[in-house]
């Protein structure tokens, strides 16, 4: 949340870690976020918390919607999650959300304190909601006693929590210990145990996942773990089910693996019964009936049919999500209404959707539509290695598709490329080489490409980076907002040619690069005689 002399400006999600999403009129909906604050003439600070749902105002909000023939929300914290991105303000000011702020990222000109606990007491003065049970203490014994109480008490709490987080009050040595990557040295996350309770697996199910893979799910007798209600639980892998002997009508040990996906251990063995029957993999798709097959070197059972209502369904999740093409108003519900409704038969579609299309769906009124809209023509601005990314190829993940990016100067040189081109791309073998190579000879999906360049998304790379060691041994920190590339354009620029970036000014920093508005990391670079260069200052050096 960024406040500019006093004033709130911004609030955003956390997104990738380097882009979010504007969600400014949502968090102004928040009652313990103050429009303005304390300030001097060209400030500005970046405050960042956590939204959620109380527990009992969630249980209320559930109450209610049953009560008017509406599908209950599974649990707080998706329901917290998605209010926050909603596209119309109204909706998400109807959703039962509190705040804690927690630290303060950037702080320009409004205060200056030595101690996290000094700046969290500030913020409270200014009108924020601190965590209460807050504690500063002096040993690793009083640490152990304060995780011991609430690993007891966590129960009492009106909110759902999986552990505390330690941090090193003062900010002097934080600034001393730094950061490894995106993890800083100063703060260490304290899980609780997970919770393991008995519950009856009465079905195994199957999904279609968006690249054809049959994945084992269990449907059990409805459990609560950790005040949320448990009726579904991975099985990963047919391999795993024969492994752990896990059988339909077994009673099974339950958890939820990082108190937010249920996983089942193992089965109670003394209590079987005999009635217990063995599961077996289907001989053909659940949702389309064609012949599945297993690859020799996969765990998983695959569903090779292109034309797969389950697999396309999923591509689109996949498609449209916040590491993808990052379209914003589009949840599942939307794409299944769009795919009952025949709009949406291939991801392109989504490009030429209408507003009066959009508006007769089901929940969408002017401002959503608008919104919506907005958002799909956003995307179509995303770099390349998202729309790579999106595609859905086997085996081609986030980061994946940032290498063919930086490699290729548009996504049609992928055409041609052959096996032993792409093996020569760092971190590329021989096993994802033939999954595009096999992705791109296809010509319906040659088809789809050349859809998307026409209806104008951006199918380049603009990849301005060089291949050096110019930057080797260099440490770089980015501040402030860039005028003419993106943090992850740097990043790739940086570590490409050698370089390294991290997240905090330190003895080790060798360059801090500024944009407009650097805020405190300019104040100590300055302090720890850190050269201080321009974006265009960085790419001279390359």
């Amino acid at each position: 949340i960024i406040y500019e002399n006093g004033l709130l400006t911004t609030g955003s999600t956390r997104g990738n870690g380097i882009i979010g999403e504007n969600i400014t009129n949502n968090i102004k909906t928040l009652k313990n976020v103050p429009d303005n604050i304390k300030s001097n003439n060209n400030s500005l600070i970046d405050i960042r918390g956590e939204v959620y749902c109380p527990l009992d105002q969630f249980h209320n909000f559930n109450k209610e919607r049953e009560s008017q023939g509406l599908q209950p929300y599974s649990n707080p914290r998706n329901t917290a999650s998605g209010s926050l991105r909603q596209l119309d303000p109204e909706i998400t000011a109807n959703r039962p959300l509190d705040i804690f702020i927690y630290a303060i990222a950037t702080n320009n000109g409004i205060h200056e304190y030595q101690t996290h606990s000094e700046t969290l007491d500030w913020l409270k003065t200014q009108g924020f909601s601190i965590n209460e049970h807050r504690k500063v203490v002096t040993s690793v014994m009083e640490i152990s006693d304060y995780y011991a109480y609430w690993t007891e008490m966590r129960n009492s709490l009106n909110y759902d929590t999986d552990g505390i987080v330690i941090k090193v009050n003062s900010y002097q040595k934080q600034s001393i210990l730094g950061s490894v990557a995106r993890e800083p040295r100063w703060a260490i996350a304290y899980k609780y145990p997970a919770k393991t309770e008995i519950t009856k697996l009465i079905q195994i199910g199957i999904n279609v996942g968006r690249t054809g893979s049959l994945n084992p799910f269990a449907e059990l007798e409805p459990i609560t773990i950790g005040g949320v209600t448990v009726k579904n639980a991975t099985l990963h892998n047919y391999d795993d089910i024969l492994k752990k002997d896990i059988r339909v009508n077994d009673f099974v040990y339950i958890r939820r693996s990082g108190h937010v996906i249920p996983q089942i251990l193992g089965p109670v063995l003394e209590r079987r019964t005999g009635n217990e029957q063995i599961f077996t993999m289907p001989t053909k798709c659940p949702a389309c009936t064609s012949q599945i097959y297993k690859y020799s070197d996969d765990v998983n059972y695959y569903c090779i049919n292109s034309e797969c209502p389950d697999q396309f369904e999923n591509h689109i999740i996949h498609f449209v999500s916040k590491n993808c093409m990052d379209i914003r108003g589009l949840g599942e519900e939307t794409i299944r209404s769009l795919i009952r409704s025949n709009l949406l038969n291939t991801p392109a579609d989504l490009y030429e959707l209408t507003f009066d299309q959009v508006i007769a769906l089901e929940g969408f009124k002017q401002i959503s539509t608008n919104n919506l809209l907005a958002s799909i023509q956003d995307s179509k601005q995303r770099p390349l290695y998202s729309l790579i990314s999106a595609l859905g190829i086997k085996f081609v993940g986030s980061e994946v598709s940032s290498i063919l990016s930086r490699n290729i100067n548009n996504i049609f040189d992928l055409f041609e490329m052959k096996e032993s081109e792409l093996t020569t791309f760092p971190g590329i073998g021989e096993k994802i080489a033939l999954s595009i190579c096999s992705y791109f000879s296809n010509q319906n999906n040659r088809y789809q490409i050349t859809r998307f360049n026409r209806l104008g998304l951006n199918t380049d790379s603009n990849n301005i980076e060089k291949q050096s060691n110019s930057l080797l041994g260099l440490t770089f920190v980015i501040t402030g907002r860039l005028a003419n590339h993106t943090r992850s354009d740097f990043e790739s620029i940086i570590n490409s040619n050698g370089g390294k970036v991290t997240n905090n000014v330190s003895s080790v920093t060798n360059y801090l690069i500024t944009g407009e508005d650097p805020g405190s990391k300019l104040v100590k670079a300055k302090e720890l005689d850190v050269k201080i260069i321009t974006e265009q200052e960085l790419l001279e050096m390359l």
